[in-house]
């Protein structure tokens, strides 16, 4: 085996199995990423455990029927999703107005391909399409470009918390817990806030460590978030120490699932705002 390529859960769950057991693999010389963001502290584990030569990010969607970007090869690149691939073209959009937007601006990515679905099959209806009037898939994702062309995938835009007023995205907030050596896997999500709207509200599981684990509590927490994000990225919904994160059978992360959980626990106690 000379290339790997999976959802950062997958490769967290493959490499950090490796650091457990002492098992390695020197064969593998190549990394491909799909599916989501790779924190600061996966690009450690994956770095350290693999070593690859090339971890490339890719991006694509089933309606693509193939990768959309890519980051290029033999090239280790974990901050951006690359560029286009041929005959593919991307803009990025104001989704409340259509507003094309330019680089540095985040807005929805829309997709032209000659490989896009034309619509999605409905028994007994008429087939909806996939794309506008126009020929452009709009994929409901978060995203910018930069002055060299290249893509940045942000969040999916139903992930989007709406704090007072303000768009959140987990992945912002999620990315300064796992800065904390007790957190090996976080998942924030939105709930209903009387004060604030939405609350942004996080789930962490620990490290096996027990020592480093024991360090991860809510409060210690709740003030790593508070030192280095703005006001609205406060985890004012509260933090969650859990055993496992819920995930789909491919290996993501099922925010819905989480929220789920959520409604079975005591929240009052959590709330920063009561």
């Amino acid at each position: 085996v000379t290339t790997i390529c999976g959802f950062p859960a997958m490769l967290n769950h493959i490499a950090t199995q490796m650091k457990e057991t002492g098992r390695t693999f020197p064969s593998v010389k190549k990394l491909m990423c799909a599916g989501g963001s790779v924190s600061c502290g996966l690009q450690e584990l994956l770095l350290h455990q693999l070593k690859p030569n090339t971890f490339r990010n890719l991006y694509g969607l089933s309606e693509g029927l193939a990768p959309i970007t890519y980051t290029p090869a033999n090239e280790i690149c974990f901050d951006n999703i690359g560029f286009p691939g041929c005959n593919i073209r991307i803009k990025v959009i104001d989704r409340e107005t259509g507003i094309l937007l330019g680089p540095g601006d985040h807005g929805e990515l829309c997709v032209r391909t000659p490989s896009v679905i034309k619509g999605y099959s409905r028994k007994g209806q008429a087939p909806l399409p996939a794309v506008d009037e126009d020929g452009w898939l709009h994929t409901g994702d978060l995203g910018f470009y930069d002055n060299e062309g290249c893509f940045h995938y942000v969040e999916r835009l139903k992930n989007i918390i709406k704090c007072f007023d303000y768009n959140v995205a987990p992945s912002d907030i999620e990315a300064v817990l796992l800065q904390h050596p007790g957190v090996a896997e976080a998942v924030v999500v939105a709930t209903p806030h009387r004060v604030c709207g939405e609350a942004p509200t996080a789930f962490v599981v620990r490290t096996k460590d027990l020592k480093l684990g024991a360090t991860a509590t809510e409060d210690e927490l709740q003030e790593l978030v508070a030192g280095q994000l703005a006001f609205y990225k406060h985890l004012y919904g509260g933090v969650y120490i859990v055993e496992k994160i819920a995930k789909t059978a491919n290996g993501k992360i099922s925010r819905e699932q989480m929220k789920h959980h959520l409604s079975n626990l005591e929240n009052t106690s959590h709330d920063l705002l009561q």
